[in-house]
């Protein structure tokens, strides 16, 4: 399974740390000019797959996507009231990846 992971992600070792930070001074920006613009947040909206299954069970991404207009200041103000607080709900930090099986034999993860 580990051989594979490093096919599909990133080997970390492998990367050229200058060469990734290079030109970041230049477009660096404080922390106190992040924003959260509902107009951002209604386009990342759109762009989830309505079909795809809600993360833990929760909003169904239907619901968040074809109500991305009326969602996006709720969510602005939650996402605000997050980053200057400083605190991140548990929740937010959790993900669950569930690998999809594509074809072949089942017990190869090369499959998935």
């Amino acid at each position: 399974l580990q051989d594979q992971y490093v096919k599909v992600f990133s080997n970390p070792a492998a990367v050229d740390v200058d060469e990734a930070l290079e030109g970041i001074a230049q477009h660096e920006k404080s922390i106190s000019e992040v924003s959260f613009d509902p107009s951002t947040i209604e386009e990342a909206l759109a762009e989830l797959n309505p079909n795809s299954a809600a993360p833990g069970g929760d909003i169904p991404v239907k619901i968040l996507h074809d109500c991305r207009g009326v969602l996006a200041y709720p969510l602005r103000k939650l996402w605000s009231c997050s980053f200057e607080s400083g605190f991140i709900p548990q929740q937010l930090k959790e993900q669950q990846i569930t690998p999809i099986f594509k074809k072949g034999n089942k017990c190869r993860s090369e499959n998935y």
